[in-house]
């Protein structure tokens, strides 16, 4: 197993090479998908084959093992964990498995009423009883921008997000401006999470989002294939 700063590798051994189509099939039963939690390279008499699994694919994961009770996304998880353990990279492993743990974790705040929904290439959150619209578009890489056609507007939003969010949301332009890890953090609702994730892995600069903290890596030479 080794870790990089975007994903997790669990490498088969070029003397079998079926079993890196077999641990494909089984991540696609557990509910992953292909390119936004994984990615694997063919196996060639000379190379490894390679499955990639991204640390978004890790998040989903511990999504589907303690919020959908998926037995085989627990089974996987678990023998991820005990890999891992075995290298450096395991407590950063761990925090990015507690991110996707706290997925559609929690009910909105008592005095908010949300329904989120795609709009194109942007998403909009309709929030009540305030009568209000966050609309959020990617702006470059790693930024989600929420936008508001005036200052007034803008404050309100941000009231309503420095709740959702527990921290404090600075304003430029007229507009807001939230990371990945803010952007998951509003994952964590229940209400939100189904249209929030959809747009959320489907936007262009996913890839970019979907990141954690470097750290250095171990090597194993077993693949997951229980």
């Amino acid at each position: 197993m080794r870790k990089t700063s975007t994903s997790i590798n669990v490498i088969t051994s070029p003397k079998n090479q079926f079993q890196t189509y077999l641990t494909v099939e089984k991540l696609k039963e557990i509910g992953l998908t292909e390119k936004i939690h994984f990615t694997f390279a063919v196996p060639s008499p000379h190379k490894s084959g390679r499955v990639t699994i991204k640390h978004e694919g890790l998040r989903y994961l511990a999504y589907l093992a303690y919020r959908k009770n998926n037995k085989k996304a627990q089974n996987l998880l678990t023998y991820l964990k005990e890999q891992a353990h075995k290298t450096s990279a395991y407590h950063a492993i761990n925090k990015i498995i507690e991110e996707g743990q706290r997925y559609s974790s929690r009910d909105l705040p008592e005095d908010i009423t949300a329904e989120a929904l795609i709009d194109g290439n942007k998403l909009r959150i309709n929030i009540k009883p305030h009568n209000l619209t966050i609309t959020f578009r990617i702006e470059r890489k790693n930024t989600i921008v929420g936008e508001a056609p005036a200052r007034k507007a803008v404050e309100e939003r941000k009231h309503i997000l420095e709740k959702l969010l527990g921290r404090n949301v600075p304003i430029k332009q007229h507009s807001f401006k939230l990371s990945g890890g803010d952007f998951r953090r509003l994952l964590e609702y229940k209400q939100l999470f189904d249209t929030m994730y959809k747009w959320y892995i489907n936007t262009p600069f996913f890839p970019h989002m979907n990141t954690a903290t470097p750290s250095s890596s171990g090597a194993s030479s077993q693949p997951w294939g229980r």
